[in-house]
């Protein structure tokens, strides 16, 4: 799992020093992230916006919105058969 971050890179470490998270958030630059979320099906530009890739790169879900707590993690649970 990656987070793409919008905001500026001070702005993503302060935040990040307030709430630790367990996986890498990228700054995002360039647009490229955005761009590469509109690939995916994130036309409009919600945020947040998930998207969920086997492990063999074919893009199995995707949600623009706040999961509910323990969502993600069922659906991630149904994709590893854990």
């Amino acid at each position: 799992m990656i987070g793409i971050a919008l905001d500026d890179a001070d702005s993503v470490r302060t935040f990040l020093k307030a709430h630790p998270l367990g996986f890498p958030v990228l700054i995002d630059r360039d647009s490229v992230g955005t761009a590469l979320a509109a690939q995916l099906g994130d036309a409009g530009g919600g945020l947040p916006f998930t998207a969920i890739v086997d492990r063999h790169g074919k893009l199995v879900e995707t949600r623009e919105g706040v999961w509910k707590p323990g969502e993600l993690e069922i659906r991630l649970a149904r994709l590893t058969g854990s």
